[in-house]
């Protein structure tokens, strides 16, 4: 009845009850059920055939579809042209639960978000982490880098006019210390060194940050609370950190 041509290979349409040639039929992606084409649409989200039977309007863009789909933290149904999946982690999440990162320019779910302390502007964890001495939220663009251990801060806890940051400030008044006890020092390649140089140790939240100095040249280890060794650096040629040095051994 629709094409008009002869077949031997028929199917029946759920909506109308009508026989037609499998080339004039199609199955709804919703429901699974056979349908003739009058009575089928390409839906608008995914371009796949549904019945008209399983389209229902987007409570957010009016648009009718049935590729529908639940808001993780809220739990509304929206399309999935409304709905959109964290570029970290995938969960969907609707407009209201999202957030764009201002350096990458991707969405993220909530969890995924923050927003950094100096200028308030949302970042992703992929661009931002928590400052190792306040804990507070900072982005790439903000970070700073102590030249003694080498790791990132917020710029309130780096000095910047020598560029040494809060924690490796308190090196110079520090007590020497035996690596070989410390967390770090079960690294048998740590141990090695305890005693080819003189080290003091600060700590943050993150990090603890070993110095070690001797007459031809300083060493920097920077490890982990439970004692991985994140980074490790022989100082030779930096003269601020040369100075700083001579003090210590002084």
């Amino acid at each position: 009845p629709h094409c008009e041509r002869p077949s031997a290979q028929t199917d029946l349409c759920d909506f109308c009850g009508q026989v037609f040639c499998r080339g004039c039929t199609d199955t709804c992606y919703a429901c699974g059920k056979t349908y003739c084409q009058p009575h089928l649409l390409a839906d608008p989200v995914n371009g796949g055939a549904v019945c008209k039977r399983c389209v229902v309007p987007c409570p957010h863009c009016g648009m009718e579809t049935a590729s529908l789909t639940t808001c993780a933290a809220c739990g509304v149904k929206q399309c999935t042209s409304c709905l959109q999946g964290c570029a970290e982690c995938g969960t969907m999440v609707c407009v209201d639960h999202r957030e764009r990162c201002s350096l990458c320019g991707r969405l993220h779910c909530e969890l995924h978000s923050d927003r950094c302390h100096l200028d308030g502007k949302t970042v992703c964890v992929a661009h931002s982490f928590a400052c190792p001495v306040c804990d507070a939220t900072v982005c790439h663009a903000h970070q700073k880098f102590c030249i003694v251990c080498s790791m990132a801060y917020c710029p309130n806890c780096i000095n910047l006019d020598s560029n040494v940051c809060a924690t490796c400030q308190q090196l110079e008044d520090a007590d020497p210390i035996n690596l070989a006890q410390e967390p770090a020092g079960h690294d048998p390649d740590v141990a090695a060194l305890a005693t080819t140089y003189t080290w003091r140790s600060a700590s943050n939240r993150a990090y603890i940050i070993y110095f070690g100095t001797r007459l031809m040249g300083q060493m920097t280890l920077v490890a982990r609370h439970d004692g991985k060794v994140v980074h490790a650096a022989h100082i030779k040629r930096l003269e601020s950190l040369i100075k700083w040095g001579r003090r210590l051994l002084g």
